[in-house]
């Protein structure tokens, strides 16, 4: 009948590192702030709060939204010209 606080022993086991993505020469890449979101020519954009200080990859797109990834991952799309935020792909 010991409280979890007591039973506790912190792991000796370390955590693996999360590799950084590198993304392809032409891709527009923006660090996410703490709040979730990417400064883009002035405006914010939210990302998500997940991907903070995490570099995310925007993929130009002719006459579509940009789609956004975190490595291979596609998160969705930023559409400059509408919204501020990320919305989910269409395809």
């Amino acid at each position: 009948m010991r409280t979890p606080a007591s039973r506790y022993r912190p792991s000796k086991r370390r955590a693996p590192r999360l590799r950084l993505p590198i993304y392809p020469a032409g891709w527009l890449v923006y660090r996410v702030k703490n709040a979730g979101h990417i400064l883009v020519r002035g405006k914010l954009y939210v990302i998500g709060r997940a991907f903070q200080r995490l570099p995310v990859g925007l993929q130009p797109v002719r006459n579509r939204p940009h789609d956004v990834y975190f490595g291979p991952l596609l998160l969705g799309q930023l559409d400059f010209a509408s919204d501020r935020s990320i919305r989910l792909p269409t395809r």
